[in-house]
């Protein structure tokens, strides 16, 4: 499993949020989980690793929002960035495990248009692999 950044926060002296991003690529699928709240600042490391799986030919991502409290307007962006580069090579982008807000959010930003969005990752995973055995 790859991590992009490990962030803490404080307020007035206490540690209140660890942030981190991690990637890992399972049975040919690119697996980036959110953790706590984010910054602006992972922005950049987000799109090291989106890019770094792109470069080695990667098309299908899920992204897992499980452990995520808040969604950001920069990740919004770059998954739509993502789903426009890897549909052009025959892949998708999934989005799981979206609190009730998080799915608002995509539902009124039309993400949930252009992104499937699964309650679980098995359902996800099944979708992507059903993809790949069609291309």
């Amino acid at each position: 499993m790859g991590r992009l950044g490990d962030i803490m926060i404080k307020e007035e002296g206490s540690i209140i949020e660890r942030i981190t991003l991690e990637s890992k690529v399972e049975a040919d699928v690119v697996v980036i989980t959110f953790k706590g709240v984010f910054l602006l600042t992972d922005q950049v490391r987000l799109r090291e690793v989106i890019h770094k799986y792109l470069q080695e030919g990667k098309a299908h991502f899920i992204f897992d929002f499980e452990d995520a409290r808040t969604i950001q307007s920069f990740v919004i962006g770059e998954i739509l960035e993502l789903s426009r580069k890897v549909k052009a090579l025959k892949g998708d982008v999934c989005l799981v495990n979206l609190s009730d807000r998080m799915l608002y959010t995509m539902e009124i930003t039309r993400v949930s248009e252009v992104t499937p969005t699964y309650f679980t990752y098995p359902e996800a995973m099944d979708y992507l692999h059903k993809m790949m055995a069609d291309s």
